[in-house]
């Protein structure tokens, strides 16, 4: 069981993991048009039903041969799902920092 959660935790650590120098990169009015833009999409709404969506497309793959995983998958993916979104307003800022780079 510990090896899973220290997975886990090992990815939300590099999936929550910001850029230390986007912020600078961008000025405070485009972040604040990115976060409306955010805010108006109603993206951070759509975060948890996506997570719960992605856990259970790969969860026959992380399954497969071993059917008694399914507690503890489910039991770390909550508590990962959770962590996310206690993190979400965070994981906002980092989006609405980072530069896109789709200006050619």
């Amino acid at each position: 069981m510990l090896k899973p959660v220290c997975a886990a935790l090992i990815a939300l650590t590099l999936i929550c993991s910001g850029r230390a120098d986007a912020q600078s990169a961008a000025d405070a009015d485009t972040i604040a048009a990115a976060k409306e833009l955010v805010t108006a999409m109603r993206l951070t709404d759509r975060f948890t039903p996506l997570m719960t969506a992605m856990v259970q497309a790969v969860k026959p793959a992380v399954l497969a041969g071993r059917p008694e995983m399914e507690r503890n998958l489910d039991a770390v993916m909550a508590v990962l799902i959770e962590g996310m979104n206690a993190r979400i307003d965070e994981f906002v800022d980092q989006m609405a920092a980072t530069p896109a780079n789709c200006e050619r």
